[in-house]
């Protein structure tokens, strides 16, 4: 049968969070940011006075579907915490303590990022975002539900336990990524095949640290309909099991990229006489 890796999760948990925790921190005091320590660091961290205590039934405000599964990361954030949320569509007006998610073309989503001082430029990259926490509100703003992604998942990490509060630091932020594909490489043949419910864990952990590309080293796992001899059968991935993980992915903005190889590499299958 197919076994969960989960060393692998500690450790790679294990590796960023020790090779940049030091250095998120020496970037954050240099642009203002205080002792917040995270990873990735962002571009621009100003600290602001006040916080944002989240409310008992902290509202998590959306304006598109396309949007859901970020409000739903925070929500499972707070949960996580002992705290309670739940995510709404539209017409909410800003002055209610919540969390918004908006994006950059509509009115008030302009109005509101312009009154914070973090403006959405067109040319902005549609990956980065902007996310403001003061005593009133939070705002996340982006151009695209992969920017909003990406600044819920800051969010998360801003978000901490205060004795039996859950409070948010007041800061702004503006951060964008240097590299437009940030990938992890995943070898499914050389070891315990992860199994589907595992692949899918790793992708979220993986999104949540803004990488965005997961890549799949295959050999001889994958089940060929035309060649049912090749793949182990306690351990072959099927093209059901691709298809429904990269659906899933697409909802972390994460693109699964598949790297058959060739024959240099194809022992588990050239042994066999077919």
């Amino acid at each position: 049968m197919r076994r969960a890796p989960l060393a692998l999760m500690g450790l790679l948990a294990a590796f960023a969070a020790l090779s940049t925790c030091a250095r998120a921190q020496d970037v954050a005091q240099r642009s203002g940011g205080g002792n917040l320590q995270l990873v990735p660091e962002p571009k621009n961290i100003e600290r602001q006075p006040g916080e944002f205590v989240l409310p008992p039934h902290t509202r998590i405000v959306i304006e598109s579907g396309e949007d859901e599964v970020a409000a739903q990361t925070l929500a499972d954030e707070i949960k996580e915490r002992g705290g309670s949320a739940r995510i709404s569509r539209g017409g909410s007006a800003l002055r209610t303590p919540a969390i918004y998610l908006l994006r950059a073309a509509s009115a008030r989503a302009r109005g509101a990022l312009t009154q914070t001082g973090l403006r959405l430029d067109p040319d902005f990259d549609p990956q980065g975002y902007v996310l403001s926490a003061s005593k009133g509100r939070i705002i996340v703003g982006a151009r695209s539900a992969e920017g909003l992604f990406y600044g819920a998942q800051t969010l998360r990490q801003l978000i901490a336990e205060r004795g039996h509060a859950l409070v948010c630091p007041g800061v702004r932020i503006r951060d964008w990524p240097s590299l437009r594909w940030r990938g992890v490489h995943i070898d499914l043949s050389r070891g315990p095949v992860p199994t589907l419910a595992t692949m899918k864990q790793q992708i979220r952990l993986l999104s949540s640290y803004k990488v965005n590309l997961y890549a799949l080293y295959i050999e001889h796992i994958f089940d060929y309909q035309s060649q049912p001899l090749a793949a182990p059968r306690e351990g072959a991935l099927t093209a059901a099991e691709i298809r429904e993980l990269v659906t899933y992915a697409g909802g972390y903005h994460v693109t699964v990229l598949p790297e058959q190889q060739a024959f240099g590499h194809l022992h588990g299958i050239l042994k066999y006489d077919i």
